[in-house]
């Protein structure tokens, strides 16, 4: 989990909230990570429409959407472990990460929501959403 940690402090990760709680019987698992993307030296952040074509070209499934902090490019995918994962994961992991512009700066808030929980995916994916739906 530290190393985690660190990798995401290492690529711009401001926040790590992480859920691993029991609710009634059920274990429930999730964690976000917030990321400030800042474009490298030189360079402009571009328009968000980027990003999403940028992903769409590899076929992944992304939509823009607007929230109330504005327009948002919103990815959501499924990782399935590789037999051989050196972390020993053997859990299929849905990812939700959403991409913000920063007002009045040059720069993108990546919110990257996930979660193994397999059977209870789509629901945590709309509390994600509705995470999402809280920036202002």
């Amino acid at each position: 989990m530290r190393a985690q940690a660190e990798a995401a402090h290492a690529n711009g990760g401001v926040e790590m909230y992480v859920v691993n709680q029991l609710l009634g019987q059920i274990p429930v698992s999730a964690g976000l990570v917030v990321t400030l993307l800042k474009p490298p030296p030189g360079t402009a952040a571009g328009e968000l429409s980027d990003i999403a074509l940028s992903l769409g070209a590899r076929g992944e499934d992304v939509t823009m959407t607007d929230l109330p902090a504005g327009p948002a490019v919103r990815h959501l995918y499924r990782r399935r472990p590789a037999p051989d994962d050196a972390d020993g994961n053997k859990l299929t992991v849905t990812h939700l990460d959403v991409y913000l512009a920063v007002p009045q700066a040059d720069q993108r808030l990546l919110l990257s929501f996930s979660t193994p929980m397999e059977p209870l995916a789509d629901a945590l994916v709309g509390l994600f959403d509705s995470i999402a739906r809280t920036l202002r």
